[in-house]
């Protein structure tokens, strides 16, 4: 078990990493990338600590602009990317990133 701290614009908490170990391929596969700090926390602690080879990185929905992972050597692909305008989601590029 590797413990991590993860902080994000809207929490702080601790996460756990289990039953992973060095030279393991992972896919890591989120749900919304929104600022990043998740992500990053997780795909440093399997890489840095772990030593697992990640071998893709996937977010389903992405929030427009910039996030903790922009200055990173990660590559995250996404199905769809959007915004939030006046409480509505639109949808700023329904190819997502590859």
């Amino acid at each position: 078990e590797v413990p991590l701290f993860q902080e994000t614009g809207y929490s702080e908490s601790e996460m756990y990493i289990n039953d992973v170990e060095e030279g393991d391929r992972v896919l890591v596969l989120d749900d919304v990338l929104s600022t990043g700090g998740t992500m990053k926390a997780i795909l440093d602690a399997l890489t840095d600590e772990v030593g697992a080879d990640v071998v893709d990185v996937v977010a389903v929905i992405k929030k427009a602009g910039e996030n903790e992972l922009d200055e990173t050597d990660y590559n995250v692909k996404t199905l769809i990317n959007v915004t939030v305008e006046d409480g509505e989601v639109v949808v700023v590029d329904a190819q997502g990133d590859e």
